[in-house]
């Protein structure tokens, strides 16, 4: 919620006051990431990840978000809406890892999910939500990866985990006093995703190898043959 601001989930919804957004079941744990707005059918689901983790594992944990929360709220009787992704910078390369994922064999989606994890039923949860996402629409997402990254891998190097946490929370100190609002934005981004994984995966090679990979265009097919169409506004990089 704090991610989302109550604006940009009014603007989904087509109202036009954020006073009109409200959280359905707000006690429940899955119906409490649910938005709407008073006379429209339409709902919006807000996923919650841990950033520092790999691409891979990010899309395991937002896929079992996503299908536990739609299963609970709607039913077959509701002819099982379409479903409409929106993603912000990374949460753009999350969602096309999640529409991927399902082409991968079980062991891969069994180191995907992590310990315990049931690579049949990740699938079927993957598929299920693939087969009813009607596009994905991703705003500032590093889809050829950015130079941010790479630069943040030769920091990570040279000073380790530890330093380099150390180096960004002098630098944000700083830029803070010098007023640099760009520059600041860059090293919030570099202190919140320091984690070598998602560096590598953040990188513009590592994207490249994903794109030619496991987020090749051809992977988000649905059961019928058709594409999930990807709609690119900005590219974060």
């Amino acid at each position: 919620v704090n991610y989302w601001r109550q604006d940009f989930l009014a603007g989904l919804l087509g109202v036009e006051s954020a006073g009109a957004v409200r959280c359905e079941g707000a006690k429940d744990p899955v119906r409490r990431h649910f938005f709407g707005a008073p006379g429209t059918r339409d709902q919006v689901l807000v996923t919650y990840r841990d950033s520092r983790k790999p691409l891979p594992a990010q899309a395991a944990a937002v896929a079992s978000q996503l299908y536990e929360a739609y299963v609970a709220r709607f039913s077959p009787t509701d002819g099982y809406p379409q479903i409409v992704l929106v993603g912000h910078s990374l949460g753009g390369l999350v969602a096309r890892y999640l529409l991927s994922c399902p082409q991968l064999d079980d062991r891969e989606l069994a180191k995907l999910g992590g310990a315990g994890t049931d690579p049949v039923a990740l699938r079927q949860r993957m598929a299920f939500l693939r087969n009813r996402t009607l596009c994905l629409a991703t705003l500032q997402t590093p889809h050829e990866g950015t130079p941010v990254a790479d630069h943040a891998q030769k920091l990570q190097a040279i000073l380790g985990q530890a330093g380099m946490q150390a180096a960004l929370k002098e630098a944000a100190g700083l830029l803070k006093l010098q007023q640099a609002a760009a520059l600041k934005s860059v090293a919030a981004f570099m202190k919140d995703l320091c984690s070598a994984a998602v560096l590598a995966d953040l990188s513009t090679a590592g994207m490249k190898r994903l794109n030619a990979g496991d987020l090749r265009p051809d992977r988000a097919r649905r059961d019928d043959g058709s594409l999930v169409p990807v709609l690119v506004a900005g590219s974060g990089d």
